[in-house]
């Protein structure tokens, strides 16, 4: 049977950079489609690219619609393993089949890389979290203090 789970990458000031090209909808917004033929993933219906790798810039909100077979459950993790540690910030924590995903990933102090990870059969695509470019410093002004004498 034929499954699917489309990401929704709500993208914000950081950007977004991926191995496949996406479809962008709107401003700050990407598209991805996951489809799992076999025990495996592929991306943008790319029958080449099993299991694909995607690269996120940190800082971002991942929105993860998912519609897959009731035997193919998504658990977002940090470990690419069945039972692995799940990704805390992720709501909801528990894997699903038909339940969206909200995934936070702040700028800072995240995890190298995510898993979206079928439960059963521990089939996954990984994301990979890449730094914010740091931004261009701004010019060093002085301010001076007048000091009235009497």
């Amino acid at each position: 049977m034929k499954t699917s789970a489309v990401l929704l990458l709500l993208v914000g000031i950081a950007g977004v950079l991926a191995t496949s090209s996406p479809t962008p909808v709107e401003d700050n917004t990407l598209v991805w489609t996951i489809e799992s033929p076999g025990g495996y993933y592929i991306l943008n219906g790319d029958q080449n690219d099993q299991n694909p790798t995607v690269n996120l810039t940190a800082g971002v909100t991942l929105t993860l619609v998912v519609h897959t077979a009731s035997n193919h459950p998504v658990c977002v993790l940090i470990e690419p393993v069945r039972g692995g540690t799940k990704y805390p910030a992720a709501t909801p924590v528990t894997c699903s089949n038909s339940v969206n995903f909200t995934v936070p990933i702040p700028a800072t102090n995240y995890p190298p890389t995510l898993y979206f990870l079928c439960a059963f059969h521990g089939f996954y695509a990984t994301v990979n979290l890449q730094p914010p470019s740091t931004p261009p410093e701004l010019p060093k002004v002085e301010l001076a203090q007048s000091i009235a004498i009497n």
